[in-house]
């Protein structure tokens, strides 16, 4: 079997004997697997040890059940506070959430969340193991590794697929996560060996040749007489990975993650990739693209960029309000011409309007009061939350004014919720006692009884929800608190 094979392959590692024969052997006889997802199978043997030391926290500190949580979710969840310390270990936080539990280290961030679908911690859920690989702040040798490979993360789901394919993985038969398809007390073992052989690079370079990681041999080894064969290996394997990608790509298959990945490993064919993501139909894809397009900070792919801007809708479905923000983003960066852009930003009406506001508050001001004033008094709840936050945060005297003009004509319970929410969250006690006034003018009932209406949920959760948008928004506005943005000339604002 696969497993026994890599299993064995490793063992060899610990041997003592002729180094470049041990090499040659590896060049002449691979593994089927990339090392992109050896590195990744090494990691998930090793992350299941540590899914089984939530499982035993769930159990032994927690008084858990993990039976009775994946049958009933949250109604199987113990009788504790949902979230809290754990009993006799305070450096863990625990959260039970649905069928799961995550545990969060108050001292290194580390973050390992596992839902239940047995007595087991098998199952890997695959955005679970990316947020775990994104809260590390100390890496092991086997998790480095994974993120040297995949810089962006998430294009471990990749190997992901890799493993399954090969067998190596296992689906969950009723849902999307997966386990290892064999016992791994072994190949643990044998995995902690290897950690145990460092700081040498003798033994780990023989686990790199194992692997097939030749990039990674090369940087370790001091063995000169198999440098142009590793050199060749090392091409065939990213020459491989880049006609797997281009396959994916062309069949949408992970789609997304394979145009990532292209750029991770400098393909020859990235750009003629990008341009053809530009023209697909409005998706992920389309907004990954521009992700990549404007983290280059390159001024190339205006043309591209506002062709794609003016077949998209910033009020149509999702995720078109997304891809129209971010073509204006890139285009307010390298794009000359500004009356353009005015009416791009002038034709949204609903779904991005206050971050629109902010995109006008960077690159366009005269645009900015029109757009938060719109936003302010928008039917969605999406826009009075982030404009509101937004002009907490900005906390300038302009900024006060618009918060407190929505007040001064409003005498909408819903519609001002967020606007006195930001004002509550303002260090000034002049502004929170017109709030104060405000509800007491209009005051409301709060709804009783076991059901309450969604407007009544939005009510309540306005002050946790502006607290949470002014932590989201507060880098990307804090810059900006210095610019005030002229009275608009033309009233083409229409509330709406």
């Amino acid at each position: 079997m696969l497993f026994q094979e890599i299993q064995n392959r490793i063992a060899g590692c610990l041997d003592e004997g002729n180094v470049d024969r041990f090499i040659h052997d590896c060049l002449s006889n691979p593994l089927p697997i990339s090392h992109w997802g050896l590195w990744t199978l090494c990691s998930l043997v090793k992350h299941r040890e540590r899914q089984e030391f939530v499982l035993a926290y769930v159990r032994f500190k927690l008084d858990g059940d993990p039976i009775a949580i994946a049958t009933a979710g949250a109604f199987g969840h113990p009788p504790i506070e949902r979230h809290g310390l754990v009993p006799g270990d305070t450096n863990w936080v625990y959260d039970f959430h649905g069928s799961g539990c995550c545990l969060t280290n108050r001292i290194s961030g580390e973050c390992i969340d596992v839902d239940f679908f047995d007595d087991t911690a098998d199952w890997f859920d695959e955005y679970f193991y990316t947020s775990y690989l994104d809260s590390l702040k100390q890496l092991e040798i086997w998790e480095q590794r994974v993120i040297e490979l995949h810089p962006s993360v998430e294009t471990v789901l990749i190997a992901f697929d890799e493993l399954r394919n090969a067998g190596l993985l296992e689906k969950h038969p009723d849902t999307h996560v997966v386990r290892l398809s064999f016992e791994t007390d072994e190949f643990l073992s044998l995995l902690e060996s290897i950690e145990g052989s460092l700081p040498s690079n003798h033994q780990f370079s023989k686990f790199a040749a194992v692997l097939g990681d030749w990039e990674l041999w090369k940087s370790l080894s001091l063995v000169e007489s198999l440098l142009k064969e590793v050199e060749n290996a090392a091409v065939f394997n990213r020459l491989e990975r880049e006609k797997m990608l281009l396959n994916s790509f062309a069949n949408d298959n992970r789609q997304r993650l394979a145009l990532e990945a292209i750029f991770e490993i400098e393909s020859r064919h990235q750009d003629e990739l990008l341009n053809s993501a530009l023209e697909l139909p409005h998706s992920g894809t389309v907004s990954t693209a521009l992700d990549i397009i404007i983290s280059s900070k390159e001024s190339t792919w205006c043309p591209e960029v506002l062709k794609l801007l003016n077949r998209t809708n910033p009020d149509g479905d999702p995720p078109q309000p997304h891809i129209w923000l971010k073509c204006l983003e890139y285009l307010c960066q390298h794009f000359d011409n500004r009356d353009v852009l005015t009416k791009k930003l002038r034709k949204t009406s609903r779904h991005s309007i206050a971050e629109a506001g902010v995109l006008a508050l960077e690159y366009l001001p005269d645009e900015a009061l029109c757009l938060f004033r719109r936003a302010l008094r928008s039917e969605i709840p999406h826009n009075r939350i982030i404009s509101s936050s937004v002009l907490a945060l900005i906390d300038k005297a302009w900024a006060h004014n618009e918060l407190l003009d929505l007040l001064k004509s409003s005498d909408d319970q819903s519609l001002t919720s967020e606007c006195r929410a930001a004002i509550r969250e303002l260090p000034h006690p002049e502004l929170q006692k017109i709030v104060e006034e405000w509800e007491i003018k209009n005051p409301h009932e709060p709804e009783t009884g076991d059901w309450i209406t969604m407007q009544e949920v939005f009510l309540r959760g306005a002050q946790e929800r502006i607290k949470w948008e002014m932590v989201a928004w507060h880098d990307r506005i804090l810059p900006l608190r210095g610019i005030v943005p002229p009275e608009p000339s033309q009233k083409w604002w229409k509330f709406k």
